[in-house]
């Protein structure tokens, strides 16, 4: 192997030289400044990756709170909105007939919500909220990303089911309301932490 570092700055074979081990206290396995270990220039150790390498836990890890906040709630937001200009679109175009294409993507959508609030226990189980100390805005969110929505479906497929409003006419309505809901219940949440 050749080592860039000049001999001055290199340390005795089996110590550290990195300032996390103290100066020439043997070195454990896995971290830099082992024997045989390249260096950049700078004398800084090369980037490893993996377990016991130096990396936290967290970076390596996707967090449940960002999952269920960023990519399961902005799906559902966007998910329900898709759903209201579809049904609409629908409407229009196709009429009576049925479109099972679109009942299959207002499956999807209850799915989601169904997992939005799996990852939401799972949080609440772990000790987490989404504003610690703010009873409010915590039931808030969960009263808008979840409980209300839910209740909008209920009525919904009641409603559809019925044929007391066209079934598209009546998604149309769910996914608008749906969309106002989640959408709210997620920027809450933006607010009060400053991201909005």
């Amino acid at each position: 192997m050749v080592c860039d570092t000049p001999p001055a700055e290199r340390g005795t074979p089996g110590t550290a030289r990195d300032a996390r081990h103290g100066e020439g206290r043997p070195a454990r396995r896995g971290t830099p400044g082992r024997a045989g270990d390249t260096r950049r220039s700078g004398g800084r150790p090369a980037r490893r990756f993996g377990r016991g390498r130096g990396e936290p836990v967290a970076s390596r890890v996707v967090n449940i709170a960002e999952v269920h906040g960023w990519v399961v709630g902005g799906t559902i937001v966007g998910s329900w909105l898709l759903i209201m200009v579809l049904a609409l679109v629908l409407r229009v175009v196709a009429g009576d007939r049925d479109v099972p294409w679109f009942w299959k993507i207002v499956s999807a959508a209850q799915l989601l919500l169904g997992l939005q609030l799996i990852f939401g226990l799972v949080l609440l189980a772990m000790g987490r909220r989404p504003l610690p100390g703010d009873l409010f805005i915590n039931s808030f969110h969960i009263l808008y990303g979840f409980v209300f929505p839910l209740v909008v479906l209920f009525f919904g497929h009641k409603w559809a089911r019925e044929q007391r409003y066209h079934p598209l006419t009546a998604f149309a309505v769910v996914g608008l309301v749906n969309f106002g809901l989640t959408a709210r219940g997620m920027t809450a949440i933006l607010i009060e932490r400053g991201v909005l």
